[in-house]
């Protein structure tokens, strides 16, 4: 009797240390900040489980899973340095619920790496001009409060070009929001050579406010 409470005892311990440890790597995910090395990023989390990157930036991809729940954290690297963090989490089925998912190429969605099933985007990509034209129309739909939420979500899945974005400034009619847009599009930007394009639809003070932005 003493041994099997003892085996129990022992059981029971091994499962809590192992869900220490897998839980664990969810406390870096949160210690990434903007502007992070790729070397703090390591410091901190590791080695991710999946890398991507293409002329625009590299992509590192963190993944938990544990039972049937996964934790999933993106981190986007623009010149080595964090310009985006996606954190979430997703139910992972169990097999004999369903046999067998047809990944389809092209369709933005790639569940077997995390990406979230709710856009048609995939990070690191630029918008095309077909893409940009649908998307500015839907702008033009929306009541002013709701542009810079619409702005804000598309950018967390897509790259821009500094013409797209100098479209997207004049949308906003106050200067602040001018300035304060052109500082969110900045590190999604893909041609950062022309972002003069943007600048030069503020005005002389506003300009200078981005401008040490940039510099920053």
């Amino acid at each position: 009797m003493r041994n099997v409470k003892q085996l129990l005892m022992l059981l029971a311990t091994v499962i809590g240390m192992t869900s220490c440890s897998v839980l664990q790597p969810t406390d870096g995910w949160r210690k990434i900040k903007p502007r992070m090395t790729q070397e703090e990023v390591l410091a901190i989390c590791k080695e991710p489980q999946y890398k991507r990157f293409d002329e625009m930036g590299e992509e590192w991809e963190y993944r938990l899973e544990f039972n049937y729940d996964v934790e999933t954290a993106i981190v986007n690297f623009v010149d080595g340095r964090v310009v985006a963090l996606d954190m979430f989490k997703s139910y992972m089925p169990r097999p004999a619920q369903q046999p067998s998912a047809t990944i389809v190429v092209g369709s933005g969605q790639r569940p077997e790496l995390g990406y979230r099933p709710d856009t048609g985007y995939r990070p690191g990509n630029v918008m095309s001009e077909k893409e940009f034209d649908l998307f500015h129309q839907s702008l033009k739909n929306a009541f002013s409060p709701e542009r810079f939420p619409k702005i804000k979500l598309m950018l967390k899945n897509t790259r821009l070009t500094s013409a797209q974005g100098a479209e997207l400034v004049e949308f906003f009619a106050f200067s602040s929001e001018k300035v304060k847009l052109a500082k969110m599009i900045y590190p999604r930007i893909v041609d950062k050579d022309n972002f003069e394009l943007v600048v030069e639809k503020l005005d002389y003070f506003d300009q200078k406010k981005v401008n040490e932005f940039i510099e920053q």
